[in-house]
């Protein structure tokens, strides 16, 4: 059975290192509050740092989960972003947004979504209720 809504989250995280500060986090969360029920939607890549963490059963990765040819530092170069954009990045991020927007939005009650630095996570938490900023990163 599902816990109640107030015992869910989900983290957003935008590449390698977001992805190491949101499994940090996250295991102080799990260490704390165990029956808190823990998702993360790794914006780029596989989030493949959190696959201990869901081997155990404790965390689950959710989303569209795509390799990007940038390895998400697009906004590096031109050719890395024309390259992403070619791979797919728009339709992605598309998928990406809507899976926030329905967590939010499930009937049965709010659920909590953090982000995990950089820009990119940003537009999807603020668009969407019950959306709060987390680590720092080059976004607002």
């Amino acid at each position: 059975m599902p816990l109640p809504p107030s015992r869910r989250l989900l983290v957003l995280s935008n590449g390698h290192g977001e992805d190491l500060i949101a499994l940090r986090i996250l295991e102080a969360l799990h260490h704390r509050q165990p029956a808190l029920e823990l998702a993360v939607l790794p914006l780029v890549g596989l989030g493949q740092v959190f696959a201990a963490a869901e081997a155990a059963g404790w965390l689950r990765r959710v989303g569209p989960l795509q390799p990007l040819p940038s390895g998400g530092f697009s906004n590096q170069s031109l050719r890395g972003l024309l390259d992403d954009l070619l791979a797919g990045l728009p339709g992605l991020s598309w998928q990406q947004w809507r899976l926030v927007r329905t967590w939010g939005r499930r009937g049965d009650g709010p659920h909590r979504r953090r982000r995990a630095g950089g820009a990119r996570p940003w537009p999807m938490a603020i668009t969407v209720p019950r959306a709060a900023s987390g680590t720092p990163g080059n976004g607002p």
